[in-house]
């Protein structure tokens, strides 16, 4: 090589193919890297090498024995011997002419002296180059620091290289920030950046939610698209045509005062407002308090209340309190008062824990005032002590205290009187009153002789003297030692046979029949004879008296009288005839007298032998006693004996389990004969299930049918579309490939988020043209504004600020017109969408079998209603202002120019701004409206293709499944079995989709990163576009718009049949898992009725046994065997 002489070097590299292999043109996939060439001269031409004297041929083998030549091969520059660096140096010297100076640039290296070995110089931290005058790869801002990591965002950058001056990251469409770490504004999800739904309600969302941020217009919700709470409306179709979110009138607006309800709607049936009241208010507007609060609402600032009724009310009963006063009326849980606040009479707790239980008071115990019956009594409110009788004590008065007993009385306790020298302690048997006595003391209050003792315990106690075999108990009289006979034995000792028995004691019999009836005479007489004597010993001692003493008394004066007269001297005849009247007074006397003496005499006569026969009576009525009291004691006998065999208890037993056993063959013959019972339910589910299929197997085959036709019809229109040469000059590449192939995308193509995807950083359509026009416009604005702030700081000078003003003023005016044009586009594009889906909702509701003419009508004039949010003049305007906005930018060369010896650096920058300026300028224009129309185009045949490929996947899909499920209903086991298996399908279905996806997004990086090589073909792009494209736009536009509609509505409807496919296929399932559920309930019933009738088996079986023992042993009893 020559001083000064140019030289070119030409690199081919080739592609070598195997024989397997097919090269698609336009489909390459890899790249090469070069960061640096070195040349190694040929040392065999070297004089050194080639002086044929013996230095020279020693040199050359000293530089190949050590392979010096190699080491300028290496990338990793090795450590080389002090040989091969004697003989590189030479070699340089040679080659250069002499040793060359290190020019280590100051900023970047760490001095100024390099290596004398290659003249490297000693870089500062990510600075490379020989001299050190360069940012390595991956770094940018070439300082005295050094140079900076970029730190691009692998997920959001192109590569992990950035402008080594701004250190802006190469961003992949979506992706923002100078990492490219984050979305655009109104745009969400990184990286796969999506933009912001907020139906125009909202500018920005979270970035990683996609919630929309302080929603406008009275709305809320994720999207903006639902009102706020206490308006109502349809914030969807935006806030200028009469829907948008209105104040609930319940009964006011919100912020008035008088505002109840959490929300309303609007019935579409009626037009009438809703309000969902909040909790305590009821009515149509919310104007009434409900039942269980009470206020006055309709006064300003009224509200309404619970009611103060210690939640012992019905808050649904709307008499349980006043509405107006708050007064409880229909106090529950056993409660009472103003404000139910205690329990009610006769019942006793916390009212306001509603644990009001009854009084249990004792009724033998309790005063009987307190008492309505004997379950009925009233007791203290809150602890529930009952009044209790004297000496009678406890919660419910149910014991005596003590040393009282006898609470059975019901007059209170007694006390229990023990004697307290006899007795252990003073308290007694509560129920019997017997005190516990000392040794030698007994009786009920220990002061009798103890048991089998008689006499007076203070004097002496005797032994009860009695003959074993004719007594009734070993207890004699306590005062007389008399022993208690059997029937037929008397005595003291009950050691002989008594009066009417016969023969020797202690075998005493009756005596004859005739003896008892001789006997009640005799004994009549003696008791008769025995009174008499009684009686006439009586009058002779004491005389007559009672009832006669008075006449007795009578006749004895008049006698006197008359012996008065008789003994008198001088008697008259007046005197002798009273006197014979006085006699003959007597005698009659007498006569009553003796006649009333022989009555009476005869009447107690008659009162002796009625007591005679009541003795005889008395002694009958004994001896049944004595003879029932010994059957008594029999059976007291023979009961012991049952006891303790066991025959009773065992048979009790048996009827006892018997009973159980009936009764649960009874519940069981419920649960399967009742109605409705569990099998019968069970059975109603399964039918209802099959019921429901069937119903809508027709509709679905018939809907299923229509839509195939139809979908295959705009397959066949969607075939005939050629778009291949638009595609080509506007996103880049030809629109033959399928979108998920092509790299730059195309005119109805989306990304796996659904957004447009029309060329790309690396495309030369005219959309990747104009976007990248755009950046660098923006990026030679980011440098002039650095620019500028460093000149500022620098010079200070008032051009300098002055021109940055007016910079920053057309930059904000340009900046306002592009939103505005954003804004505008962005409005248009909703209204777009609202206007489509309107039609398709139009074409729905039209295509309808019950569609009446009234409904067609209403509909018709909504479409009529409808406005364009801008008219084409204000669009046009539009444009031309921001043309406008961005020619003002050329005052910035003027003032620029003015500061050119000073600002070397900024006119650089804003060279390239204007450079950047002119281009954007040229083409944005045009490629606006290119980009505008071809994203409807690439929204439309996006549309049908996915529509197109879904529709099929989900008709076969639907079409399976919806076999599966009228195949699954056969029977019960087969339904669980299928119903899981179709469970894995899904889940290997998912699996298979999210493994699809990723390929999908490893092959659109690819395609992203090969999509550098289509930039020449922009400019060519650009002369069609001003030409013939303009011409073809609109007729393509139409055809799209044509298109698009018949697509959407295809879509639409394949959607909606895959929703309805999906809930019938979820219905189904829910249905045969609830039915495998009941089954289960089924199986589990039938077990325990197996396993309950075996118990019935064993127990009828062990009460047989059981019942054949006891008819046994009542044979063996009664036959006493």
């Amino acid at each position: 090589m020559e001083r000064g002489v140019s030289y070119t070097l030409r690199f081919e590299f080739s592609r070598y193919l195997d024989g397997n292999s097919i090269l698609i043109l336009g489909t390459t996939t890899a790249n090469i890297l070069v960061d640096s060439i070195s040349l190694i001269p040929r040392y065999s031409s070297l004089e050194m090498f080639i002086g044929g004297d013996p230095a020279s041929i020693a040199r050359k083998q000293s530089y190949e024995r050590y392979r010096c030549h190699e080491g300028a091969k290496s990338v990793t520059r090795p450590q080389i011997s002090n040989v091969c660096a004697k003989l590189i140096t030479s070699m340089s010297a040679i080659i250069n002419h002499g040793a060359l100076p290190c020019q280590c640039d100051p900023q970047g290296s760490v001095s100024s002296v390099c290596d004398t070995h290659g003249g490297q110089c000693r870089c500062r931290p990510n600075v490379i180059g020989l001299r050190c005058d360069q940012c390595a790869p991956g770094t940018y801002g070439f300082g005295p620091a050094g140079c900076k990591a970029c730190e691009c965002n692998l997920e959001g950058a192109v590569t992990r290289s950035c402008d080594q001056l701004t250190g802006q990251c190469p961003c992949r469409p979506g992706a923002f920030g100078q990492r490219c770490d984050g979305c655009q504004a109104g745009h969400w999800g990184f990286p796969n950046c999506k933009r912001c739904l907020c139906n125009g309600h909202a500018e920005e969302c979270h970035q990683r939610t996609g919630a929309c941020l302080n929603c406008r217009d009275n709305t809320g919700g994720d999207k903006c698209d639902r009102c706020a709470n206490g308006y109502y409306g349809n914030p969807v179709l935006g806030t200028g045509n009469g829907n948008q979110c209105r104040p609930c009138p319940c009964p006011d607006g919100p912020n008035s005062g008088r505002h109840f309800a959490a929300s309303c709607y609007q019935d579409n049936r009626n037009r009438q407002v809703v309000c969902n009241c909040n909790q305590g208010y009821t009515g149509s507007r919310c104007e009434e308090c409900a039942p269980g609060y009470y206020g006055n609402p309709s006064q300003p600032g009224g509200r309404c209340q619970p009611c103060r009724c210690s939640n012992n009310i019905d808050m649904s009963d709307l008499d349980a309190c006043d509405r107006r006063t708050g007064e409880c009326k229909k106090c529950l849980y056993n409660t009472e008062g103003p404000d139910c606040g205690v329990c009610k009479s006769g019942y006793y707790g916390d009212a306001s824990r509603r644990n009001c239980r009854k009084c249990t008071c004792s009724f033998l115990g309790t005063e009987h005032t307190q008492c309505t019956a004997r379950d009925e009594c009233v007791c203290q409110r809150a602890t529930g002590q009952c009044q209790c009788l004297p000496n009678t004590i406890g919660l419910t008065c149910d014991h005596c205290k003590p040393n009282y007993w006898n609470l059975a009385s019901g007059r209170g306790c007694e006390a229990c009187g023990c004697d307290p020298s006899n007795a252990v302690n003073s308290a007694c048997n509560e129920f019997t009153g017997k005190c516990q006595c000392r040794d030698g003391f007994g009786g009920k209050s220990c002061t009798d002789c103890q048991e089998n003792y008689w006499g007076d315990p203070r004097i002496q106690c005797r032994v009860c003297d009695c003959d074993p075999r004719g007594i009734e108990t070993s207890q004699c009289d306590q005062k007389s030692g008399h022993c208690v006979c059997q029937q037929g034995v008397s005595g003291v000792r009950c050691d002989q046979c008594a009066r009417g028995f016969s023969g020797q004691f202690p075998n005493c019999q009756p005596c004859h029949q005739c003896f008892g009836d001789w006997d009640r005479v005799v004994q009549d007489l003696a008791v008769r004879t025995k009174t008499l004597s009684e009686r006439a010993q009586e009058i002779q001692t004491t005389g007559l008296t009672g009832a006669y003493e008075k006449a007795f008394r009578d006749l004895e004066k008049k006698l006197a009288q008359a012996q008065g007269i008789v003994n008198a001297r001088n008697t008259t005849a007046e005197a002798v005839s009273s006197l014979m009247e006085l006699i003959e007074d007597l005698r009659s006397q007498i006569g009553e007298t003796t006649d009333t003496l022989n009555r009476l005499e005869g009447d107690l006569t008659s009162v002796q032998n009625r007591n005679v026969e009541a003795s005889n009576e008395l002694s009958a009525l004994e001896r049944e006693a004595k003879q029932l009291n010994l059957t008594s004691v029999q059976l007291h006998h023979q009961l012991d004996i049952l006891k303790n065999s066991n025959f009773l208890g065992a048979y009790d037993s048996i009827r006892s389990s018997y009973n159980k056993s009936r009764d649960a063959e009874r519940r069981a013959n419920q649960s399967t004969t009742t109605t409705p019972s569990t099998v019968s339910q069970s059975a109603d589910t399964r039918r209802k299930t099959e019921r429901l299929i069937s119903a809508k197997k027709d509709d679905f085959n018939r809907k299923n049918a229509a839509n195939k036709r139809a979908l295959g019809d705009l397959n066949a229109k969607a075939q005939t579309l050629d778009m291949k040469k638009i595609n080509e000059k506007v996103c880049g590449t030809p629109g033959d490939a399928p979108c998920a192939e092509s790299l730059c995308g195309g005119a109805g193509c989306r990304d796996d988020e659904g957004n447009r995807h029309c060329g790309g950083l690396n495309c030369n359509g005219a959309v990747a043209m104009a976007d990248n026009a755009l950046e660098r416009s923006k990026h030679a604005e980011k440098e002039l504004n650095k620019a500028m702030g460093e000149l500022s700081l620098i010079l200070m000078a008032s051009q300098v600020a002055d021109a940055k003003t007016k910079a920053e003023e057309a930059k904000s005016k340009a900046q306002a017109a592009l939103d505005k044009a954003t804004n505008t586009k962005n409005k248009v594009e909703r209204s777009n969408n609202d206007l489509r889906d309107l039609i398709k909702q139009i074409r729905d509701f039209l295509m309808q079998e019950g569609a009446d003419p009234d409904s067609i009508e209403t509909i018709a004039n909504r479409v009529l209603e409808l406005s364009i949010p801008a008219s084409p003049q204000q669009i046009r305007h539009l444009a031309e202002e921001i043309k406008d906005r961005v020619r003002s930018l050329s005052n910035v060369d003027a003032i620029l120019q003015q500061t050119q010896d000073d600002v070397r650096k900024a006119e650089q920058l804003l060279h390239e701004a204007k450079k950047a300026r002119n281009r954007a300028e040229g083409v944005k224009s045009t490629a606006e409206t290119v980009k505008q129309a071809l994203e409807d185009a690439k929204k439309a045949q996006a549309a049908a293709a996915k529509a197109i490929q879904r529709a099929r996947a989900d008709i076969g899909e639907t079409e399976a499944r919806l076999a599966q499920v009228l195949k699954c209903t056969s029977s019960s086991e087969h339904d669980l079995n299928d119903a899981m298996d179709r469970m894995g399908n899904l889940g290997r279905e998912i699996n298979a989709l999210k493994l699809k996806r990723a390929h999908n997004s490893v092959a659109a990086a690819r395609a992203e990163e090969t999509a550098t090589m289509a930039r020449d073909k922009a400019n060519e792009a650009k002369q069609i576009l001003d030409g013939e494209l303009t011409d073809k736009y609109h007729t393509v536009q139409e055809l799209v718009d044509t298109k698009a509609k018949t697509v959407q509505e295809a879509k639409k409807k394949a959607e909606r049949l895959r929703d309805e496919a999906k809930e019938l296929l979820k219905d189904a399932q829910n249905k045969l898992q609830r039915l495998a559920e009941l089954e289960k309930d089924y199986e589990e019933n039938q077990k325990t009725l197996e396993g309950k009738a075996q118990q019935l088996d064993g127990l009828e079986d062990k009460m047989k046994a059981i019942l054949n023992d006891i008819n046994k042993q009542i044979q063996i009893y009664n036959t006493c065997q």
